[in-house]
């Protein structure tokens, strides 16, 4: 058997599993496939080519397992899979991982809101923030900006031993520390306290964006779907006919959003999402254009009613010099 087929068998053999139940899910068969098309890329003349042509047969038969449940928990083959790629370090598995943010994103968020397990999505969510906070302290560029709280030290208080302080709390101010900035730090289940969680998600969303270009349809796909979503859900006039909420869009992104309260669009969420729906909509893509309107457009409407100011500049000058 030649490479080329062996490579073949690989792929199709994975494709067979991730199309089975999730709940049927075999942890052993799935990492054995996982390795062996790390393998089979690794040995290949171009692995970077390689590596991109797994992206894109793999891209919505994984997208469809890793949405929905029970992927997502701390037992997650798909979860563990994406988080020890990206833990390799190499930038074409890197690069695949990333091409999964806004399934992740979305799923985590939706899984947060509802209280439900969500420890596979928010290890993975937190291995890439903790990296790229990592990259911009080396890089001398300041953190984003983040809601003041009491648990983390500045330069008015020292915090007492009586606050709360999350998981992620105490990585950050432990984090600051000198001499600890190649620390490797182990996320765990209930990391992030509610007023960190938009932040986490803008943040990791932002390293998609700086490279949109570079991934799938499927990908730029399911990010018009993931600002639709987080745009409307919660509000009731978001899903009247047309605005592409009551559509199940892509595959891949799942949920249900029926009851759920609407996601906080901070600041820093806002521009990420609006620079790359910038990028959608001027897109020569047949379809892409179409779907990144709408959902910059369902966006200035929650931005809109709910008197975001930086929110309704920034989508207006997106939308405005946008035939009618």
């Amino acid at each position: 058997m030649t490479t080329s087929e062996k490579e073949s068998e690989v792929v199709s053999r994975t494709l067979e599993l991730l199309l089975k139940d999730p709940a049927h899910f075999d942890s052993l068969e799935i990492a054995a496939c996982r390795d062996e098309l790390l393998a089979q890329a690794q040995i290949n003349d171009d692995p970077s080519t390689a590596f991109r042509k797994l992206e894109e047969t793999l891209s919505q038969p994984f997208s469809n397992a890793l949405a929905l449940e029970p992927s997502g928990t701390e037992r997650c083959p798909l979860c563990n899979w994406l988080y020890d790629w990206y833990q390799d370090g190499s930038p074409s598995l890197r690069h695949f991982v990333l091409s999964f943010i806004p399934v992740l994103v979305w799923n985590y968020t939706l899984r947060y809101k509802k209280r439900t397990n969500a420890a596979g999505y928010e290890a993975c969510m937190l291995l890439i923030y903790n990296d790229i906070l990592a990259e911009r302290r080396k890089d001398g560029k300041p953190p984003p900006l983040a809601l003041p709280s009491l648990t983390v030290p500045s330069s008015y208080h020292a915090p007492g031993h009586h606050h709360r302080a999350s998981l992620l709390a105490n990585m950050q101010a432990h984090m600051c520390l000198d001499g600890v900035h190649d620390t490797v730090y182990a996320p765990k289940c209930g990391a992030v306290r509610p007023e960190e969680q938009t932040g986490v998600c803008a943040t990791v969303l932002d390293s998609l964006v700086h490279q949109l270009a570079t991934y799938t349809h499927t990908t730029h796909i399911q990010f018009c779907s993931l600002s639709l979503r987080l745009a409307g859900t919660g509000y009731n006039w978001a899903s009247v006919q047309g605005s592409g909420l009551e559509e199940t869009g892509p595959a891949g992104m799942g949920g249900d959003t029926a009851e759920v309260a609407p996601v906080c669009l901070s600041p820093l969420l806002l521009r990420v999402l609006v620079r790359g729906l910038g990028f959608c909509i001027h897109n020569k893509n047949t379809d892409l254009p179409l779907h990144g309107r709408r959902a910059a457009q369902l966006l200035k409407k929650r931005c809109t009613f709910e008197m975001l100011e930086e929110g309704m500049l920034l989508t207006q000058a997106l939308l405005a010099p946008l035939p009618l």
